[in-house]
C-alpha cells in the first residue's frame, strides 16, 4: 500500500478528500487510465497531422522542382530525335555510321569495308581509343573513313542526369559540353585534326546538350536505322534491317564487338546493296549535312 506523505492526513483521510484537491490530480492519466475513445481520437489527430505534413512536403517538392536553376535550367526535351540531331542525309546514298565505345576492335568489319571500297563513318568513344591508339591513327589515315567523336566518357548528354538504357548522363550543361569537347580533343592530339562530327553515348541528349554541342561547331549524328540493335542482333536479322534501307538513311552499327552478328550480317548485305547500285557516303561528304532544318 502506498501512502502520501503528507503529515497531516491519514491514509483514511486523504481516501476521503475531494478529488479536486488530491495529489496524483495533478499526474499526466497512464494510457490504461485513459478512456478508449479519447485514445482513438487522439490517434486520427496525430494521423492527420501527418497527413498533412507529406502533402505539404511533397508540395515543396514539386515547387523546387519547378524554380529553374541558374546556368542549369530543367530540361524539357529527351531523346534520341531532337531538332538539330542529323538522322538522314540529303543525298541519293547510305551513310553507314559505326561506333566503338569501348572494349574490343572487331578489324572484320573493317577489312570487310576496305575490301567492298565502302566508305563510313567512325565514332571513337575516348574509352576505346586509349585501348587502341595504334589502331586509331591507322583508320584516321585511310581516306576511305572519316573519324568522329563518341564521348570523352560514353554517356547521354543532358543537363540535369538524365538515363539512357541504365547509363547516366552528364548532370549539367559544362559536364555535356565537356563530354563532347572532351573527346573531340582526345582525337584531334591523337590524330592531328578536329572531328567534325559527335554522336553521344547511348545517342541520347536534352535539348540545352544540343545546342551546346552545335555551338562547339559539332555535328550532331543521330541514325534512322539500327543496324545491329546495339550489336546484339545474329547475322540475319542485320542483313535484314540493312537492306532495308533506303537512299537518306544513317545506319548505325558498332565494331568494338567482334563476337556480334555485325560482320556476319554486313558480308551477306553489302554485296547485295552494291549490286542494287546503291551509292556510300561519309558524313562530311554531304554539303550542309551538319546543319539540318530545325
Amino acid at each position: 500500500m502506498c501512502v502520501h506523505a503528507f503529515p497531516d492526513s491519514s491514509p483514511r483521510e486523504e481516501a476521503d478528500a475531494p478529488r479536486d484537491v488530491r495529489p496524483d490530480a495533478l499526474a499526466i492519466p497512464s494510457r490504461a487510465s485513459t478512456p478508449k475513445g479519447l485514445r482513438i481520437g487522439k490517434t486520427y489527430s496525430r494521423l492527420a497531422a501527418a497527413l498533412w505534413l507529406r502533402h505539404v512536403l511533397l508540395a515543396l517538392a514539386f515547387l523546387a522542382l519547378a524554380i529553374p536553376i541558374p546556368g542549369n535550367a530543367a530540361s524539357k526535351d529527351w531523346g534520341q530525335d531532337l531538332p538539330g540531331i542529323v538522322r538522314h542525309i540529303d543525298a541519293p546514298a547510305l551513310a553507314l555510321t559505326f561506333d566503338a565505345c569501348g572494349g574490343a576492335y572487331d578489324a572484320c568489319i573493317i577489312d570487310l569495308l576496305r575490301r567492298e571500297n565502302i566508305p563510313a563513318t567512325l565514332f571513337i568513344a575516348s574509352p576505346w581509343m586509349r585501348r587502341h591508339p595504334d589502331t586509331l591513327r591507322e583508320l584516321a589515315a585511310d581516306p576511305l573513313f572519316e573519324v568522329a567523336a563518341h564521348g570523352l566518357r560514353h554517356v547521354p548528354c543532358s543537363i540535369d542526369g538524365k538515363s539512357a538504357y541504365g547509363i547516366r548522363g552528364t548532370r549539367s550543361l559544362a559536364a555535356a559540353v565537356k563530354e563532347a569537347e572532351g573527346n573531340v580533343r582526345e582525337i584531334e592530339a591523337a590524330i592531328g585534326r578536329r572531328p567534325a562530327w559527335f554522336r553521344a553515348g547511348t545517342a541520347f541528349y536534352d535539348a540545352p546538350a544540343v545546342d551546346a554541342i552545335r555551338a562547339l561547331g559539332l555535328g550532331i549524328a543521330g541514325f534512322s536505322i539500327s543496324g545491329d540493335g546495339g550489336a546484339l542482333l545474329p547475322p540475319d536479322k542485320v542483313a535484314e534491317r540493312t537492306l532495308g534501307a533506303r537512299p537518306g538513311d544513317v545506319l548505325l552499327f558498332h565494331f568494338n564487338h567482334p563476337e556480334s552478328g555485325t560482320c556476319a550480317g554486313l558480308k551477306k548485305a553489302l554485296p547485295l546493296l552494291k549490286e542494287r547500285g546503291t551509292s556510300f557516303v561519309r558524313l562530311s561528304d554531304v554539303p550542309g549535312a551538319a546543319n539540318p532544318p530545325e
